[in-house]
């Protein structure tokens, strides 16, 4: 009987590139060959059973091959998850630095105005009218915009503006002009700095934990 795991084997291992199959089928005598299988089962046979391990052979390799090609989609496809992880974890890093050394503001408009009437004081600038806007809430932090009317002179307005840019917590002058001009004296002959009524739109930022 013969060892079909041995012939599978057999087959696995023959080189088909470099085997030399330099045969002239014209010559073949198709019905000598037919008579003589006929007489030979033994021979018929075998050949069933090599065409049946080719068949196995065949259907093994496409598998492997098949199974192959979807482990390296797999490793290509964690690959990519892994270097998407990756990113994502630099970015939370990323945002989370950015969030500890960033200046904190104000959300609340009570606030903000409290904070710039003290400033402005300390600098002789006087706050004609405030009118806050509506609160701005974002996933990651909060906008508080506040249109300011203040008067003073320049000098004092540019060591308020100053103090304001440079404050602890978080302000963001939008806009900024001057509206009108006169002096600060009763008395025409004395000269005195000139007052200047000024707008300015204040934004506070505060970021969120």
């Amino acid at each position: 009987m013969l060892d079909l795991k041995k012939i599978i084997q057999d087959l696995q291992n023959i080189d088909l590139k470099n085997m030399n199959l330099n045969v002239d089928f014209k010559k073949i005598n198709i019905q000598l060959l037919q008579k003589n299988l006929l007489k030979r089962k033994d021979i018929l046979y075998n050949i069933a059973i090599i065409l049946v391990a080719l068949f196995i052979v065949q259907g093994t390799f496409s598998y492997r091959q098949q199974a192959s090609q979807d482990i390296d989609l797999e490793i290509k496809q964690l690959e990519e998850k892994s270097f998407a992880i990756k990113s994502y974890e630099n970015q939370e890093k990323i945002l989370k630095n950015i969030m500890e050394t960033s200046q904190k503001g104000y959300s609340s408009a009570t606030s903000i105005i409290n904070v710039i009437s003290k400033i402005a004081q300390s600098f002789d600038v006087k706050i004609i009218s405030f009118v806050p806007s509506k609160l701005q809430n974002f996933s990651d932090y909060t906008e508080q915009a506040i249109k300011f009317t203040f008067s003073g002179s320049f000098e004092d307005m540019l060591r308020f503006v100053y103090k304001i840019e440079h404050y602890e917590k978080s302000f963001r002058i939008d806009s900024w002009n001057k509206t009108k001009s006169f002096t600060n004296t009763l008395n025409p002959d004395e000269q005195d700095d000139e007052i200047i009524s000024w707008k300015m739109m204040l934004t506070s930022i505060d970021l969120k934990q």
